[in-house]
């Protein structure tokens, strides 16, 4: 009887309670790894999100660079005098304003030529150089320009 050992005075439960745990202990890892596999690939899709949101923070802070360098220019005096002369008709002392007035006509009239017309011929003579010509071509330019 040496040679022989009685396994149901060793294990507790007998061979098929044996049988049981065992599997029970292989249901348990296999869930186990089921988990553990779930958890991974929840990872890999908190990964992917991270990912993106750093992709749209990094656009963000290029948006808000650009922003601040737009708002220190809009902030610098060359810009605010550009848009007070634009948008304020503001002048400063000194300088000389133009005005220009540009007459469009109200009435668009389509001229339709079924006979030719005769070149008009003039009348009379140039009139005569009258005062306001005897001034110098800028001074009658500027005159006209700045005249209400």
């Amino acid at each position: 009887m040496a040679g022989k050992v009685n396994l149901s005075r060793r294990w507790p439960f007998g061979t098929a309670q044996g049988a049981i745990l065992g599997i029970l202990t292989g249901l348990i890892g296999v869930f186990a790894g089921i988990q553990a596999w779930r958890v991974h690939l929840s990872n890999d899709i908190l990964m992917e999100k991270a990912h993106q949101r750093a992709v749209v923070v990094h656009s963000l802070e290029a948006v808000s660079s650009s922003l601040k360098a737009q708002s220190s220019y809009e902030e610098s005096p060359g810009y605010v005098e550009h848009m007070a002369r634009e948008q304020l008709n503001l002048v400063k002392p000194g300088d000389h304003v133009l005005r220009v007035r540009i007459i469009q006509s109200t009435t668009a009239t389509a001229v339709v030529a079924t006979t030719p017309v005769p070149t008009p011929t003039p009348l009379s003579a140039p009139p005569a150089p009258s005062s306001s010509n005897r001034q110098p071509l800028w001074k009658r330019w500027l005159q006209l320009l700045t005249s209400p």
